[in-house]
């Protein structure tokens, strides 16, 4: 008796959110490392600025190719499905703890996360598949 598989699209809601979720410990994760290395330099306000965006790209990146690698199709959609949740969470959490509010630099934040989102699940989309 063959056994049906689940299909993926039934749980893909939940997966992009689990996946925005992994990409926001590992920029959670740059960010600490970064702010260990910052207790022993002093570094100007406009290249920590530039370092949380790319931070916040890095993790934007493994989000997408996380959640594109599990489905292995439409990964530039699921990427940057992931890239623009995982923006819109670091966007409510910076405007619940630090009082800050959208601004010109937050649209440009916004393309990069979504962009990288993107670039992140087709490069995972078309990876190689493990054979074990």
């Amino acid at each position: 008796m063959l056994k049906r598989r689940k299909h993926f699209s039934v749980n893909l809601p939940i997966f992009i959110f689990v996946s925005a979720l992994i990409a926001i410990a590992v920029t959670a994760l740059i960010f600490t490392f970064v702010s260990f290395v910052m207790t022993s330099i002093d570094i100007p306000k406009n290249i920590t600025q530039v370092i949380s965006i790319a931070a916040l790209a890095v993790g934007a990146y493994f989000g997408g190719y996380i959640c594109a690698k599990k489905y292995r199709k439409n990964g530039l959609l699921r990427g940057a499905a992931c890239g623009f949740l995982v923006f819109l969470t670091v966007m409510i959490a910076g405007s619940l703890f630090a009082g800050s509010m959208l601004s010109i630099s937050s649209t440009t934040k916004l393309l990069i996360v979504v962009a990288t989102g993107a670039v992140g699940g087709a490069i995972g989309v078309n990876s190689k598949r493990r054979r074990y």
